[in-house]
Order: C-alpha cells, then structure tokens, then sequence
C-alpha cells in the first residue's frame, strides 16, 4: 500500500505534487452540476441566501481543527481559499485552467489557474484568481466575490532545501436586504418580477476581507534511500476584518441591538502571526511511514472597535500515518493547546482496510473541546459592548464508520455524533449554551451504477436528532442524478445530459441576521419540502467542456419563491452557460 492509498486530510505543507489527470486537476472544484457554486453540490446540505456568493449556512457538527481563539462572525467561509489549501503543480509544461459560467447579462463566476516550471523543475509559479458577480433577482441582493492568489516553489540542486511563499486575497462584498417583508403579496402579477417584491433592509452593507502571507522552509537531514528526516518552519501572517454597516436601523427590526444613532456598525479585525518549527520522517517501501511533530507560537491581536484583545497561544501538532503490508493504513492526528484555553484539544484517528479492489473498510474517531468563538463571547455595535459571555469549551465525540463494495460503487456511512455545552444562535439572536447531550445519529447511503450508456448516482441520508429544536437540520434528504453518458464521432466527442433532484425534508426555520453575519433559530413556520431539479447538458473534446444548465425547473409551476432561509427566496427558473478549457504548452 503506498502512501497516498492512506486518507490523509493533513496539509500538504506545500510540498509539489504530479497530478495523474490533468484533466480532473483537483484545485478547482468541478462537478458536473454545479461547479461554481460550493452550497449546492450535489452531496451537500448547506444552505445559502438564495444568491450565488451570498452568506452560507454550515450546521455545526464537527469541530474545527484550527485551535486557538477563532474570530467568527463570517458566513463566507466556503468561498474561501486557504494558504493551508495551496499545491504546486510539479510538471514539465505551462498549464492553465479557466473557467467561466453566466446567468443572464450580469451573473458571472469565473475561475483561472497558471502554473509554470523553471529551470528543470526546481521553481514553480501558480497564479490563481477567482471572480463571482452577481445582480441577484431581487432588491439589493449583489454578492461580488474576489480572490487573488500566487506563490512560488523552490528547490535546491540535490533537494534538501525546499521553500515556498504564498499571498491570498479574499475580499467579499455583499448587499444585505434583509430577505423579503413578511407582509409582501407574493401572488400579484407585480410579484412576479422580482425586483418589484419589498424587502426589509435598505441600507445594510458586509465588507468580509482575508489577507494571508506565508513563507515555508523545509531541509532534509538524512539522505538515505528508504527515508528521510527533515526540519521546517512555517511563517504566517493573516489580517482579517469584517464590517457591517446599516445606515438607517429601524429599531423594529433590530430589537434589542438597537442604539438610538444615525447607523449601526460592527467592525471586527484580527492581526495574527504564526510561526511552527517541526520535525518530519518519511519512509518508503511496502509500509511506509509519515511521522510530523511541531510546536505552533500564534498571536491574535483583535480590534473590536474600542476593545482590544492581545492572545498568545501555544499549540503543539503531532501527526503520524503508516501502513501495514497492501490492506491496512492507520492515521492519527492530535493537537493540544498548551496556553491558557482550558483544556481545548483535538484527537482524530483513522483505520483504512482496503481488500484488493472490492471492499473499503473506514473507521474514524474525532474527540474534541474547543473554546467559544471570539463573537460568541463578545458583541461590540457603535463602540459599546452589548453582550459579554463566559461561555465554556464545547466539547465533541463522533465515530464515522464506512463500508464500501468497490465494484458495485456502493457506500454506507454510518456517523455517531455526541455533543456537549452546544453553541447556538436563539431565537433572540443571542448565543446560547446548550446545557444537556446533543446527538446526532446519520446514515448516508450512495451508490452509482451504469447500464450501456445510463448512468444514476443516487445518495439518501437519514438522520435522528434528540433536539431538532437545538440543532435544525432535514431528517432527511435525498440527491438522484440521472443521466446519458455516451462518445460520438469515434471517441472523440463526449456527450452527457440528464436530470439532477435534490430534495430536503421538513425542519424548523433557520433564519439570518446580516448585522452580526449569523444563521439563528427563528420563531417562524419550518422550511417545508420541494423537489429543487435541474436538468444539464455537457459536451466535452479533449481538454474542453461547455455546459448549459436549467436550474429549479419546479418553479415553472409555481408563482410563490421557494425558501430554504426564512424570508430568502432561491432563484426562480434559469438558464447558466459556461465552460471549462486546459490549456498545456
């Protein structure tokens, strides 16, 4: 069993890598759906605002493995791209990546990667940028999203000395509208152009904008054949601030938040260094081993307005992952906060058995505590403290088990989830500390199988929550693709089109407050059930592949907006064209 056979979610620390496929280069997400858009994949059960780019709804139910005081307060973190996240692509040729999808005149999402070799494949180049533009169908609803990324790889002659640097750019801007007023007539002719329907907010504006720098150092000790032991340092700098801002509160709305002034205003910033030194062994052959232990020195300086809070953490990450002949591979990662974050730490063991090409066995075991959010304890507007919590370290246990028959594509996961001191946004729009277990009890069963030119993924999950009034989230739902995969024109042309269905059960409304970027328990009636259903068409020749895309085809026989997000509609019927093109010199 080689080494990349073992699962391994741990960063790459920037090491190069050589794609197999460069056709299926794993840096730029590609669905066959949807693409562009990360909350509506099709085995995923976030939510959003109805908009592309918009504020993204992820239940919490695994812990982070970040530990160390966490800012908060963003909803756009799936459209983040992370200095953790970065590959080098390692080949012998440029390489470029682009692509593109529209919605109407100005509804866009466009993706381009570069990378480029120099001087015999010791120095890599990639560039990276990332653009979504979106008017959206209603009253200031524009999401405009922009990320910006570069590094460079570099070794020496003999490979002993490896470094990298990176810089990532995020900035998102979005127009809060509040959702729709609950007093609008959605069955007037007037609402059938959306633009007409009122909405709640007038005035609100989020700026979410993440600046990362990085610098990583690696040199190899030993150079024997079967194993190496290396040393390295890792460098970080991060600056993250988040404002929202409503020119003209209406106290109605904002309830307890309100203050009496002009505009309301939260801004948070975090200046954060990071520095790891680390120790590494690899070995190679039939059981080969990957063993990582560094100590991480992190300061967080966060601006809260007037309030001001210096953090110093000590964090200590210890990896290692080996196998055992061509069947077995275990893995275990564990880091511990040393400092003064009570007993904050994070435990995830795997066990990988693999036999032959038939049978996957995985068993994983995530044991957690983690200290609050820095915006569940603290909420700062126009400079003064409204709320100041001391809330206590929420603590994790989940055992995942999958069994998978290889041949048939068929896979059953079983996942175990107990909860402790729960987290979570009341109907207040106040945090709130659960005080009894939590759990969560899910299984999920995919299967994918083709008939000559027929191809069904099918993935259905059900779930048993003791508190679905705590933790919202669809007892079950349901993800059908169904589609003609065929190649005319002597192989040359490959042609797909068929239907997608995506269907959430019943559950009890979540609701989103722009003022403090959070998804909360609302008092209004549950999310009731639709059939969200797309039908595709995709042609591909060699490295090129357009798409035209019909989008929730159900809603051409209803006049009322379908809302996942209480008082959020999703988009009415559409049509999305785009394209993907590999070029390689």
């Amino acid at each position: 069993m080689s080494r990349d056979t073992i699962i391994d979610d741990q960063p790459a620390y920037f090491s190069p890598f050589q794609p197999k496929n460069l056709s299926t280069i794993p840096t730029i997400t590609d669905s066959i759906i949807i693409f562009y858009d990360p909350a509506k994949t099709q085995f995923n059960e976030k939510r959003h605002l109805g908009n592309l780019g918009s504020a993204v709804y992820t239940p919490l139910v695994t812990p982070r493995k970040q530990l160390g005081i966490q800012l908060g307060g963003s909803p756009y973190d799936d459209y983040r791209f992370d200095i953790q996240d970065f590959k080098f692509l390692q080949i012998k040729a440029g390489y470029t990546d682009l692509n593109f999808s529209l919605t109407g005149q100005v509804n866009a999402a466009f993706n381009a990667l570069f990378s480029r070799n120099f001087s015999k494949d010791r120095l890599n180049f990639v560039f990276r940028y990332h653009r979504i533009s979106q008017e959206g169908q209603y009253q200031r609803q524009t999401n405009k999203n922009t990320l910006l990324s570069t590094g460079a790889y570099w070794s020496s002659k003999n490979k002993k000395l490896r470094s990298a640097w990176m810089f990532n750019s995020n900035l998102i801007t979005q127009a809060d509208n509040g959702g729709i007023r609950p007093d609008a007539d959605l069955l007037t002719a007037a609402s059938q152009i959306r633009n007409n329907i009122p909405i709640i907010f007038q005035n609100h504006v989020t700026k979410d904008h993440n600046l990362q720098y990085a610098l990583y150092n690696q040199y190899r000790l030993s150079s024997l054949q079967q194993s190496n032991v290396y040393v390295f340092n890792l460098t970080q700098y991060d600056r993250m601030s988040y404002l929202h801002e409503d020119r003209r509160p209406d106290s109605l709305i904002h309830r307890d938040y309100f203050l009496g002034r002009d505009s309301l205003r939260l801004q948070l910033k975090n200046n954060k260094w990071k520095t790891e030194f680390g120790v590494g062994i690899t070995t190679k052959g039939q059981n080969p081993i990957n063993i990582r232990s560094s100590l991480v020195l992190q300061s967080s300086h966060i601006v809260d307005r007037l309030y001001q809070d210096r953090i110093t953490e000590l964090i200590s990450n210890n990896y290692i992952s080996f196998a055992l002949g061509q069947k077995l591979g275990i893995r275990a990662n564990l880091k511990a906060n040393l400092s003064g974050a009570g007993s904050e730490f994070y435990l995830d063991g795997k066990l990988h058995y693999q036999q032959k090409e038939k049978w996957l066995l995985l068993t994983q075991v995530i044991a957690s505590t983690q200290q609050p959010l820095y915006t569940q304890n603290n909420i700062v507007l126009n400079d003064r403290l409204l709320s100041e919590s001391k809330l206590a370290n929420q603590k994790y246990f989940i055992v995942n088990g999958l069994l998978s028959y290889l041949p048939w594509k068929l896979r059953i996961n079983y996942r175990s989830s107990l909860l402790r001191d729960y987290i979570y946004w009341n109907t207040d729009r106040k945090p709130q500390q659960f005080d009894k277990a939590l759990t969560l009890q899910e299984i999920d069963l995919r299967f994918q199988t083709k008939w000559k030119f027929l191809s069904l993924e099918s993935s259905v999950k059900y779930r048993i929550i003791s508190h679905p009034d705590i933790l919202r989230i669809p007892q079950f739902e349901v993800s059908e693709l169904i589609y003609v995969d065929s190649r005319l024109f002597k192989n040359n042309l490959q042609f797909k089109t068929g239907f997608h269905l995506r269907m959430l059960g019943p559950y009890q409304a979540l609701a989103y407050y722009p003022t403090l970027g959070i998804f909360y328990n609302s008092d209004q009636s549950g999310y009731q059930s639709y059939p969200d259903i797309s039908y595709f068409v995709e042609f591909r020749i060699s490295r090129f592949k357009l798409f035209i895309l019909m989008q929730n085809l159900y809603n051409y026989q209803s006049i009322l907006p379908e809302i996942e997000i209480d008082r959020y509609p999703q988009f009415d019927q559409r049509m999305r064209i785009g394209f993907r093109w590999i070029f390689r010199n």
